[in-house]
């Protein structure tokens, strides 16, 4: 059976930009640590470029049953036997990516505060990023959000929600203890001299969490 978002836990970031030749080496020691989800967030290449990464990433996560996800870009999506699409709050509507994706399609949505969360809970979305939960360099002007923010949050009961940014093995746990039940992470496992070692370290603090 075909894995789904409510079953993701850990979901990677993808961008050759934080570690260039190395991007493949990294995902494959992330997928050995616990990475059961990759989304490919490339915001200045080219369409083509954008493709061609893409088909290598599928390359790799075919291997292990790991579905990948587009950032912003429905037209490569679509072109590509993707899982689907993550979209910011400027980007494409998910009622436009569920008009081309088609019914089947993972739609992702990004969130910044409770009102964008619940009104988010009533489109054609799959599951939700939230965030940013710590100071991150990947959105240095990004607003920090409040632990009630996130408890609250993840009390509802809507799409899955993956915190999102500033997130590594160092403070995984404080989100955990908020009921963070999935993250999404980029440079903590990217830029880790041992990328497996990160990986593992951020599974096993959610794999602690005694939530529903």
């Amino acid at each position: 059976m075909a894995p789904t978002p409510l079953a993701c836990r850990l979901q990677l970031l993808v961008s050759w930009e934080l570690c260039g030749t190395k991007t493949l080496d990294a995902v494959r020691a992330s997928l050995r640590g616990g990475v059961d989800l990759l989304q490919l967030r490339e915001k200045h290449a080219a369409p083509s470029e954008l493709a061609a990464r893409a088909r290598l990433l599928l390359d790799v996560a075919s291997q292990e049953g790991i579905p990948v996800l587009i950032n912003d870009d429905l037209e490569v999506a679509r072109k590509l036997p993707v899982a689907g699409v993550h979209l910011g709050q400027e980007d494409a509507t998910p009622e436009e990516a569920r008009r081309v994706l088609g019914d089947e399609a993972w739609i992702g949505f990004s969130t910044h505060n409770l009102f964008e969360v619940v009104t988010a809970a009533v489109r054609p979305v799959t599951h939700l990023g939230l965030g940013a939960c710590f100071p991150t360099a990947t959105k240095p002007g990004a607003s920090v959000l409040p632990r009630g923010t996130l408890q609250r949050a993840h009390a509802l009961h809507g799409p899955p929600l993956f915190a999102i940014g500033g997130i590594g093995p160092e403070n995984v746990r404080r989100l955990v203890e908020c009921g963070v039940k999935r993250i999404a992470v980029s440079a903590s496992i990217l830029r880790s001299p041992d990328p497996e070692a990160a990986a593992a370290a951020l599974r096993a603090a959610l794999e602690s969490c005694t939530h529903a």
